[in-house]
């Protein structure tokens, strides 16, 4: 995963212990890149 979101332009790309999931279950704030400005939007 942290490769393709390099490829993707990413650059403070940190693990997550428990991973995306336990980020979410905790209730902390997710948001997808074609919120970033100037970055385009890609599904």
């Amino acid at each position: 995963m942290a490769a393709k979101l390099k490829e993707r332009g990413f650059q403070r790309i940190r693990p997550l212990a428990g991973g995306f999931q336990a980020w979410v279950s905790a209730g902390f704030e997710v948001q997808d890149g074609s919120l970033v400005p100037g970055r385009p939007a890609t599904a």
